[in-house]
């Protein structure tokens, strides 16, 4: 299942996702380092499921959502997975060094050196059914990745937003630092 892999977000614009065994592909598109990484939704990552879907956070003072799923039997390197950026969501003017997700939440959000924290929606950017791995892509290329805004923006940290937690029990309460 989803949680037996592993995204890890390191100084690089590529971020990779992983397992015991090695790298089973990269989620590629920020153009500064990922600082953190969230699930959204663990979803069926099946081939023929509708995916599992994650948020990451850059130095780019973006935040990407991605679909992923495996590749099918014969759809690449065994056991990889195949991602697409359903959206770009832009807000911040500054690095995002933190992103807080749930899968049984509606909302994310984030923070960074811009002192702010900003929400989100985590429906707002779904992509279409499961994605395919690039070699079964057809020549044609996939429309862009819609870009989104944030929900509420929350001011009034005096410096860089470094964590930001949800709390399970009280959907509409945050914690930072």
């Amino acid at each position: 299942g989803i949680r037996d892999k592993l995204v890890t977000g390191v100084q690089t614009c590529a971020l990779p996702i992983s397992r015991a065994g090695g790298p089973l592909g990269s989620l590629r598109g920020h153009t500064g380092a990922v600082k953190a990484v969230a699930w959204l939704s663990e979803g069926d990552a099946r081939p023929a499921g509708g995916g599992a879907r994650a948020v990451t956070a850059s130095k780019d003072h973006t935040l990407r959502t991605w679909q992923l799923a495996a590749a099918p039997a014969g759809g690449g390197t065994p056991g990889s997975w195949a991602a697409d950026c359903a959206a770009v969501c832009v807000g911040h003017t500054d690095g995002v060094e933190t992103v807080s997700a749930s899968p049984s939440m509606p909302l994310f959000c984030s923070g960074g050196w811009d002192t702010t924290l900003l929400v989100w929606r985590a429906d707002g950017g779904e992509a279409p059914a499961a994605p395919q791995p690039k070699r079964a892509k057809k020549a044609a290329q996939a429309a862009p990745p819609l870009q989104l805004e944030p929900v509420a923006r929350l001011s009034g940290h005096t410096d860089v937003v470094s964590s930001v937690v949800r709390s399970e029990e009280h959907t509409s309460e945050l914690q930072s630092l």
